[in-house]
């Protein structure tokens, strides 16, 4: 009997953990089970085309709100040109109205609910054995019956999982990973499914080291922990994490965590964490203590804040923070003072997320509670509720773009610091919703815009909007530029000085060899062409460094040099130098 697992995936950087669960803990019994992995980008006729080849008695499609519209096609289809062959759909897109989508759907045989591993074996078993698809876990199609099974209890002890990468290498180098150390929460948020189940379930630390060491050898380029809070229990998150700095060397992890629950202990064990090697994705969600209470979601916010600013001062830790909007109870207003409450801690990554009502999830249930709106196609997400208009969601929406081409972007660190700071009184939504009203004004919201378009569009909208920072702010968008990208040609809309004799002076100071010594040591043996190509000589009619927080003392003149080096990608902070004209040419 061949066994064919298929996962549809939103990006190939990525891997399905639960088809390699559900193969690890049968193949034992049949060794013939097969794995695919494609992605929701994939032409569906040549997925369709490369199941069809493997010729399977039985197909199981992992079942994602990303995912569920291409497998239902793919699935009709099949069932045309393999009708021998039985479908089985699993995965919390279908687990939670497994009846409803048997009914509508008959081209699918058959749905494991929740968790699978011991489902699947079982079910496997009985259909060999030409049994019915009746067992404990299962929604099955007897005829023009659906049948609906006794639920299946968790497995207790999960280190009967076998290892789900036990067979892979080559296929997993430079791929992002998933992996878990434990399964449930410590929380009951009504807006996740994970409040489905209650309590949290542990792999033993020793199968959890055995496990990270055979995936680190295969050098994957980040390992993502689905822990839902990895740091539920501190001193086993301590453990495990300074096991990863001993032997992590390649790869980075990623892990969510509730940072009001760190200890002190833990918050002194991370600042050893070499940069590079961890990051926290952290779900503050609301700011507002009643909304909070509203979705069953303790949180301490002071206590988040503060931990989240001890670990920011080392800058060594990636921090993700996340917001929703949407939960019950939360104004537009609310949303406006979460965003700069979080805004202010100047993490690595801010996502305005907008509330999904899963399926399964406590608020979908209750909906009618707070009379939400939302999509009947996944992924559900809110269109309003008694507390948030439609328009006011959409004007977050044009918000949370712009947080991700600009702030998430890390391309216009320095000019948005400035501008927030000056123009809009470190009223950092506000700038946002301007900005927002402005692009759609514009209706640029209409178009694609390349990365050098972002600054020209900015630039127009400080122009019209503040134009007492016209200058300053022209200046920061070229140096943010130049930091970043390596083209000679700036953005339409930034104005450059070319002072004379620039070129022949900056010829001239590439010739020098104490410059070379001082300003770019590992190129003095490099030609003057070729250095020339390398470096780029920026004039500045404003102490960019010192406006862009740099440094603390603001230098006197009427022109500044910034001399960027140019880099693999881009240039940084620790390839920049400064220095002033001198006489001869000011």
């Amino acid at each position: 009997m061949k066994v064919l697992l298929v996962a549809l995936n939103a990006k190939f950087v990525h891997t399905n953990l639960a088809v390699r669960y559900l193969k690890s803990y049968c193949e034992s019994d049949f060794p013939d089970i097969v794995v695919r992995e494609f992605t929701i980008n994939e032409y569906l006729p040549d997925i369709m085309a490369e199941i069809y080849r493997e010729k399977p008695d039985i197909i199981g499609f992992s079942c994602y709100i990303w995912n569920i519209e291409g497998v239902f096609r793919l699935t009709r289809d099949l069932k045309q040109v393999l009708p021998g062959c039985v479908v089985i759909l699993g995965g919390p897109e279908v687990s939670f109205d497994s009846v409803d989508l048997l009914e509508a759907h008959p081209f699918i045989d058959g749905i494991v609910r929740g968790e699978g591993e011991e489902t699947f074996l079982e079910l496997l078993r009985s259909l060999d054995n030409r049994g019915s698809g009746l067992v404990k876990g299962v929604t099955w199609r007897e005829g023009n019956r659906v049948i609906y099974s006794e639920d299946r209890n968790p497995i207790t002890r999960l280190d009967s999982i076998p290892f789900p990468y036990e067979k892979e290498t080559e296929n997993l180098n430079g791929r992002i990973v998933y992996y878990e150390t434990s399964r449930g929460c410590p929380f009951n948020c009504s807006y996740c499914i994970s409040s489905t189940t209650r309590g949290v379930r542990w792999f033993t630390l020793e199968r959890v080291k055995e496990d990270l060491r055979k995936l680190l050898q295969i050098k994957p380029k980040e390992i993502k922990f689905v822990d839902r809070t990895f740091n539920a229990n501190p001193k086993r998150m301590r453990e495990i994490m300074d096991f990863l700095i001993q032997e992590a060397k390649e790869t980075s992890c990623h892990f969510e965590i509730a940072a009001d629950r760190l200890d002190q202990g833990t918050i002194e064990f991370l600042k050893s964490v070499p940069l590079g090697v961890f990051r926290f994705e952290i779900g503050v969600q609301s700011t507002n203590p009643e909304v909070l209470q509203a979705v069953n979601r303790p949180m301490n916010w002071e206590l988040l804040e503060s931990n989240v600013k001890s670990i920011r001062q080392q800058h060594n830790i990636f921090i993700h923070l996340d917001l929703i909007a949407g939960l019950p109870g939360e104004t537009y207003h609310s949303v406006a003072n979460s965003f700069n409450q979080v805004y202010r801690l100047c993490p690595d990554h801010l996502q305005l997320g907008f509330l999904k009502m899963l399926k399964g999830s406590a608020i979908r249930d209750k909906s009618y509670e707070h009379g939400y709106k939302f999509s009947f196609e996944p992924p559900y997400e809110v269109l309003q509720n008694a507390y948030i208009t439609y328009g006011e969601m959409v004007r977050l929406k044009r918000i949370e773009d712009l947080v991700e081409k600009y702030y998430n972007s890390g391309d216009f660190a320095h000019s948005l610091r400035y501008m927030i700071k000056h123009g809009w009184k470190d009223d950092a939504f506000r700038f946002y919703e301007e900005f927002a009203g402005y692009w759609e004004d514009k209706r640029w919201h209409r178009v694609h815009h390349n990365k050098s378009s972002l600054y020209s569009m900015l630039m127009q909208f400080v122009s019209q909007r503040r134009p007492d920072l016209i200058r300053p702010v022209n200046e920061l968008l070229k140096f943010d530029y130049l930091l970043n990208y390596h083209s000679q040609k700036l953005p339409d809309g930034l104005t450059r000085i070319e002072l004379p004799g620039q070129k022949e002076f900056f010829d001239d100071f590439l010739r020098q060899e104490n410059n070379r010594l001082r300003y770019f040591s590992t190129m003095q043996d490099v030609a003057l062409g070729k250095l020339k190509r390398q470096l780029h000589l920026e004039v500045f009619t404003e102490d960019v460094l010192f406006l862009g927080e740099l440094r603390e003392r603001e230098l006197s003149g009427p022109y500044f040099l910034v001399l960027f080096r140019k880099g693999d990608n881009a240039c940084d902070l620790g390839q920049l130098s400064v220095y002033g004209f001198p006489d001869r040419i000011c």
